[in-house]
C-alpha cells in the first residue's frame, strides 16, 4: 500500500518530500536561530555520518506573510524535526496561529518537536509553554523535546537515586556501615 493511500493525502505532496532528515527551524531572532543551529549540529554529529540533512529556516515574523507561512507549512508537513527556538516563554500571535493550524497539513506520523527556550522565564510561563508544546506534539503525532535553561527555580541539583552506591560499584556498602561507628580513627 502506498504512502498516499495510507495517509490520505495527494500524491503531489509526496513528490516534494526530500531524501534524508528534514529539519525545520523556526526562530524568534538571530540569537535564537544560532542556538537552534547549535542543537541541530549536535544532532548531526550523532547521526550525520549515516544520513543527509535538509534544513529550512523561518523567523517567527515571516509567518505573518501568507506565502512564507504556506511554504513553511508545506515543509513542516513532512519534516522529521521541528525546532522552535525562542527567547521568551510567551510565543507571538503569528507563531501561535501557525502552530494551531499545523495539524491540518501534517501527514508524516513520526518526528520530533523541540522547543528551545534560550532565556530563563518564570515558572508559570515555562510550564504553560511546555504544556502547550506537549499537546501540540501529541496532535502532530511527534515526540516532544523541551530544551530549557536552568533558572533559580529549576537549577540542577544532584539527586542521588536509591541505588546510587550500586551504580558506583559498591553494592554492599549499606550493609557494612555501623551507625554508631564510622571508622574514622581506626
Amino acid at each position: 500500500m502506498s504512502d498516499t493511500a495510507l495517509l490520505g493525502k495527494a500524491a503531489a505532496c509526496l513528490g516534494e518530500v526530500s531524501q534524508g532528515c528534514q529539519v525545520l527551524i523556526l526562530s524568534e531572532d538571530f540569537t535564537a536561530y544560532t542556538r537552534a543551529v547549535q542543537v541541530a549540529r549536535r544532532i548531526m554529529d550523532q547521526m550525520g555520518q549515516h544520513m543527509d540533512f535538509d534544513f529550512r529556516c523561518w523567523n517567527f515574523s515571516e509567518l505573518v506573510d501568507p506565502l512564507c507561512s504556506h511554504t513553511a507549512t508545506q515543509y513542516a508537513a513532512t519534516a522529521d524535526m521541528i525546532l522552535i527556538s525562542t527567547q521568551s516563554a510567551i510565543l507571538p500571535l503569528a507563531l501561535n496561529d501557525w502552530l494551531d493550524a499545523l495539524h491540518l497539513s501534517r501527514f508524516r506520523p513520526v518526528g520530533v518537536l523541540a522547543v528551545i527556550l534560550n532565556k530563563p522565564a518564570s515558572r508559570p510561563d515555562t510550564d504553560r509553554l511546555v504544556q502547550r508544546m506537549e499537546i501540540l506534539a501529541m496532535r502532530l503525532v511527534m515526540d516532544f523535546l523541551p530544551l530549557l535553561p536552568a533558572s533559580e527555580e529549576t537549577s540542577w541539583q544532584p539527586q542521588y537515586p536509591e541505588n546510587w552506591d550500586m551504580m558506583l560499584g559498591r553494592p554492599d556498602i549499606e550493609n557494612t556501615r555501623d551507625v554508631d561507628h564510622w571508622g574514622l580513627n581506626e
